[in-house]
Order: structure tokens, then sequence, then C-alpha cells
């Protein structure tokens, strides 16, 4: 498990889900704390290479849309 800061735990969304009023969709990486994890973990892997996988389409996906907006401006 990767923890944050303020001791909050790293990890991958694997299917839609409500917590704390906030909706989260699939390979979204959140944190949560401890108790969130449990409940919740039929719908969460914080596994550090699950969330490694999530970040990295996060990433992929950013750096596609930098570069469509790098072409609509030549």
């Amino acid at each position: 498990m990767t923890r944050s800061k303020i001791g909050l735990i790293k990890a991958r969304v694997l299917v839609t889900v409500e917590i704390n009023g906030k909706i989260s969709q699939p390979n979204d990486v959140i944190e949560v704390d401890d108790d969130t994890l449990w409940d919740r973990r039929a719908s969460l892997d914080a596994d550090p290479a699950a969330v490694a996988y999530a970040e990295s389409l996060h990433a992929k996906a950013k750096r596609k849309r930098e570069l469509e907006r790098e072409l609509t401006l030549e």
C-alpha cells in the first residue's frame, strides 16, 4: 500500500463507486482511510502495482490530449 503524507492510502478504483459523496470511475486513483479501504475492498485495489497502472493510464491520456492540442494550434 502507498500512504500519503496524511496517512491516507492510495487505491485504484475497480468499479464506479461513491465514497463520501464523490463518485469515482474505474481506474481513478483516490486516497482513502483504512476503514474505507476495508469497507470497499471489492471496489478498490491498494496494491502499488494497481495504483501505478491506473496512474500510467491517466498520464498517457493527459499526454495524448496535450499532443492533440498542440496539433490543432499549428
